[in-house]
């Protein structure tokens, strides 16, 4: 199980073959605050874009879609489940969502929250990787862990465009 695992995780990101998850290691990190910091938060590749009010209103209705499209509020759930189909049902999703926004495009002001994303979707991704093959308890919980930290670290990066937007206006 565990070998097909990998194999399966292999297919969906080939850099975990090597190692990393959307090129961030799967080595254990000596903090999530390194894991976090710009280091290897720079090594996430974005397609980045004209920092235009445009493309901001732009950005922000594809990620909407892309993720109501592939149901991220039912990948969140899976999670809570801890049912081994649901996870299973649900990677493909986080998966589907993982691949669209590598290829989205992002304004340069919003670069640094969209690494925080697709790092906060390549956790969910192990979650429900973890939880579909019966990993160990110590896994799910350190994956669960590295959720929260990641999903504080968005909303306040969020907390911080939004109060930048404020003075700008």
């Amino acid at each position: 199980i565990i070998a097909e695992k990998n194999k399966m995780s292999s297919l969906l990101d080939p850099s975990f073959s090597e190692g990393s998850v959307l090129g961030l290691s799967t080595e254990a990190q000596e903090s999530v605050g390194e894991l976090l910091g710009d280091k290897n938060l720079r090594t996430i590749p974005v397609n980045e874009t004209a920092d235009t009010n445009e493309n901001v209103v732009t950005y922000s209705q594809q990620v909407d879609m892309i993720e109501a499209y592939y149901g991220s509020i039912m990948i969140l759930s899976a999670l809570s489940s801890d049912d081994a189909n649901t996870a299973s049902q649900a990677l493909p999703l986080a998966n589907s969502i993982i691949s669209e926004l590598k290829v989205t495009k992002v304004p340069s002001s919003l670069v640094h929250f969209h690494r925080l994303k697709l790092m906060h979707y390549g956790v969910v991704q192990k979650m429900l990787t973890n939880i579909a093959y019966n990993s160990s308890p110590e896994d799910i919980t350190a994956s669960g862990v590295l959720f929260f930290e990641i999903t504080n670290a968005m909303e306040q990066e969020k907390s911080n465009l939004m109060r930048e937007s404020n003075l700008d206006s």
